[in-house]
């Protein structure tokens, strides 16, 4: 960053250059200004008022086209110096931070996600929309930035989660699921619990995503419910579809190596039974496959 230093009167005259001229568009401007022995307009009135007013000191940004300069001026009644920087360089690099700032919010309160967090007074020191849109419906609060992160929640939920995070603020990272009730429905959610650090490495609050997850959960009461189901299909099959099957298999031999037509006519009527109970057993298991299909 480039730097000049020179005298200037009340009328806006350079009476003396106090510093080496470096190559650049601000020594160009000075020397300019030293040849022509006067400055801008926005620098003289700034001069002028300084020395009128008779300030001890002036520090200011000023914007002079598509440059931007920090000005200075330092002691004097006639006769001030006057120390000028090129900033123009860093007010774009803040002006592009402010930008990707901006893009990275609006990202952010984009998600679905809730992001949050607090410092160590519990203090809400950041959140996205989704967060604010989640506590106006599960507490009615407009709760801001600045407010207590427990402003209008109930004691309760205060006692739940207080202890939660005062664990985080001591180093721990937590991630587990959580099961509450929003609008009288249960609701699933998926919390990373993180400490947030200064500079110094120290713990200066703490930072929470939560995730839906219902329909994970959703998907994961399916898949038990449905193995429940194999589990009751699989006992039919090995027991009660069986025992009918068994018989059947029991009956054929004796019916093979009997003679006698009454010991024949209760082997067969054996066989009428058992052939009826599998059967029914059939029917019952695909009316639960059946079922099973439809829900």
């Amino acid at each position: 960053m480039s730097e000049l230093c020179f005298k200037i009167n009340k009328k806006g005259i350079v009476t003396e250059c106090l510093s080496q001229l470096i190559e650049g568009d601000l020594s160009v401007l000075v020397n300019k200004h030293l040849s022509e022995q006067n400055l801008p307009n926005v620098f003289t009135d700034l001069i002028s008022k300084y020395l009128q007013e008779n300030n001890y000191h002036c520090f200011r940004n000023v914007e002079n086209g598509q440059q931007f300069y920090n000005f200075r001026l330092l002691g004097g009644i006639n006769e001030c110096t006057c120390i000028i920087n090129n900033i123009t360089s860093r007010v774009k690099r803040f002006s592009e931070f402010d930008n990707n700032s901006n893009q990275f919010k609006a990202l952010v309160d984009s998600t679905f996600e809730i992001i949050w967090s607090f410092d160590k007074n519990f203090i809400l020191t950041a959140a996205n929309k989704a967060f604010f849109d989640l506590r106006k419906r599960v507490f009615n609060s407009d709760i801001q930035l600045g407010d207590s992160f427990f402003r209008d929640v109930p004691e309760n939920n205060i006692k739940k989660w207080k202890p939660i995070y005062e664990q985080v603020l001591t180093g721990k990272k937590l991630h587990f699921e959580d099961e509450r009730k929003i609008d009288n429905e249960v609701d699933y959610a998926e919390i990373n619990l993180n400490p947030v650090l200064n500079g110094k490495n120290e713990i200066v609050g703490c930072m929470g995503i939560t995730r839906d997850i219902n329909a994970r959960k959703k998907n994961e009461f399916e898949l038990k419910r449905y193995n429940n189901q194999l589990e009751k299909f699989a006992f039919k099959t090995s027991h009660e579809l069986r025992r009918p099957l068994a018989n059947i298999l029991a009956i054929i031999p004796l019916l093979k190596e009997e003679n006698d037509l009454e010991t024949n006519n209760k082997f067969l009527e054996l066989l009428r039974i058992s052939a009826l109970q599998l059967d029914e057993e059939v029917r019952l298991m695909n009316e639960t496959i059946n079922l099973n299909n439809q829900n």
